[in-house]
């Protein structure tokens, strides 16, 4: 419809933000936050996964830790609920191996960093008017993790934009000309967790972008 093509909002459908734990990574905590929109979105309870048993898991077979290689892990071993591996675990217990897990089919890579930034806000818009939210890597300062409360993120033109966060996408507006990103550093972030971010800014600063392809 035309008020889909003009905005779209994931938003209500996303469990809440969470904060990266002590032991964390931004990457893991984005891909369960991401899986559990789609496990969640058509059942009757919300079960929050484990992002710390994917990183576990992955570190524990010597492979680096990395967004890409969290999805091809989600696609071949899933990952658990937070009940059973916590919030920053520091082990993973025996009891993994009996419970369910929690898969994705596979993956799509959206764009890389060498498409254009036209073709990354195409993208990414189109992955969001078909209800699936896109999981980027977001190069910018190191300050960014630190963000004050704002809506509308001003970018600091400081030349420092060598650090790579993960983000999810799950809005635009066509108004604004601007999406909106979801973090993994807790409700005192941005605006309580969410931050909209212009069209130009996040395509030239996104190198990667993915989208799940969920289980039926």
């Amino acid at each position: 419809s035309r008020l889909t093509q003009e905005r779209q909002s994931l938003k209500p459908y996303m469990m809440p933000v969470r904060q990266v734990g002590f032991r964390g990574a931004d990457w893991s905590y984005m891909l369960a936050s991401c899986l559990e929109y789609y496990v969640n979105i058509n059942r009757n309870f919300k079960d929050n996964l484990s992002p710390d048993y994917i990183s576990l898991s992955l570190a524990s077979q010597g492979q680096r830790p990395s967004l890409e290689q969290g999805l091809r892990f989600l696609a071949q071993n899933g990952t658990v609920s937070a009940a059973i591996v916590p919030y920053d675990a520091a082990q993973i217990p025996s009891t993994v191996y009996a419970t369910t897990k929690y898969q994705i089919n596979n993956f799509l890579h959206l764009y890389q960093p060498f498409a254009s930034a036209r073709e990354k806000i195409f993208e990414i818009r189109k992955a969001l008017m078909r209800g699936n939210p896109v999981v980027i890597e977001f190069r910018t300062s190191p300050t960014f993790a630190q963000q004050g409360a704002a809506r509308i993120w001003e970018p600091i033109r400081s030349g420092n934009d060598d650090q790579s966060f993960i983000l999810i996408v799950i809005g635009f507006d066509e108004n604004t000309q601007a999406f909106e990103v979801m973090s993994g550093w807790g409700s005192q972030w941005a605006n309580n967790g969410y931050l909209w971010i212009s069209y130009n800014d996040l395509a030239n600063r996104s190198t990667n972008g993915y989208v799940m392809i969920p289980q039926l």
